[in-house]
């Protein structure tokens, strides 16, 4: 999963902020006011895609003023190919060597590399999740500083626990919806319009939460995870994102953020008030970000 010695690369980096495309479903844009050459001591920029991306991208220089090999590396038969694109550096897991069926499922992929970032950049304090249709307008680090409150909790934390008071998780509000159960009800209609007969996982994940009572999960509402930072550092944050990722597993369709919010939810509830997690208004999180939107959707539920 660590795409061998190109990974053990980003080690020393405190911060990474990764992203991934697959299918050619976006395009790659630089976050503003982030120069390359005076980033990359503190802040790597990773992005995981595949071929038929970069072959998107050779055709539109626009967006990323070419795409220029710059190193290759081959583990247990799967290849991979590192590009670096303005502060970016993208990795290619080049299909058809032996990738073990990961790439036949690029969402599958893509939702296995948001989910476990603690483990691809186990050496990382902190990551930060942007989807690749985002394009990032404040510096990675004002991010921390700003949503984490960096400076003010590193005077005040426990030293027994250094990661005990800081805010570990950061999300923004679903511009849409204001539940987990009208999620996967507006997701199972827009898979009916496109024609997607397979809604079994999202029947059987409604009826799920509602049998276990998913209402008493305050508060109620519905977090959006295209962009997600999280101290990677922090135990709790490992174990979230491991119990994620099981469930998207257990309800395997196309969308991570019912999941997310019920697994978010509960934390709040299990915490109290002294949760570690914040869930912030739209209004506020839209400056961290310009949506460009998609290059191109699939057929599944976006």
């Amino acid at each position: 999963m660590r795409a061998g010695g190109l990974l053990d690369r980003f080690d020393s980096c405190p911060v990474v902020v990764l992203s991934a495309s697959f299918g050619a479903q976006d395009f790659l844009y630089p976050a503003l006011g982030v120069r390359a050459e005076s980033i990359f001591q503190t802040v790597c920029f990773v992005t995981f895609v595949d071929d038929a991306s970069v072959r998107a991208w050779r055709l539109n220089s626009t967006h990323t003023q070419g795409v220029l090999p710059i190193v290759s590396h081959t583990q247990a038969g799967v290849k991979t190919i590192a590009y670096q694109v303005r502060q970016w550096t993208v990795l290619r897991w080049a299909s058809g060597n032996g990738a073990s069926g990961l790439l036949e499922d690029s969402r599958r992929l893509a939702r296995l590399i948001k989910t476990l970032a603690h483990i691809i950049f186990p050496c990382a304090l902190y990551t930060i999740w942007v989807d690749t249709k985002y394009q990032l307008r404040m510096h990675p680090l004002f991010l921390l500083e700003e949503y984490l409150h960096l400076e003010r909790e590193s005077k005040e934390k426990d030293k027994s626990s250094p990661f005990a008071s800081a805010i570990q998780l950061v999300v923004g509000k679903h511009p849409q919806r204001t539940g987990i159960l009208s999620e996967i009800d507006a997701l199972k209609g827009k898979l009916q319009l496109r024609g997607t007969v397979n809604i079994t996982a999202l029947d059987a994940q409604r009826a799920t939460y509602v049998a276990e009572g998913v209402e008493r999960y305050g508060p109620q509402g519905m977090s959006d995870t295209a962009l997600l930072i999280r101290l990677n550092a922090a135990s709790t944050v490992q174990h979230f994102g491991c119990a994620w990722n099981n469930e998207l597993r257990v309800f395997d369709h196309t969308r991570d953020q019912p999941s997310f919010q019920y697994l978010l939810s509960k934390w709040f509830v299990i915490r109290g008030a002294n949760a570690t997690a914040r869930v912030i208004d739209r209004c506020v999180w839209t400056r961290s970000y310009i949506e460009h939107g998609h290059n191109i959707r699939h057929g599944s539920a976006n």
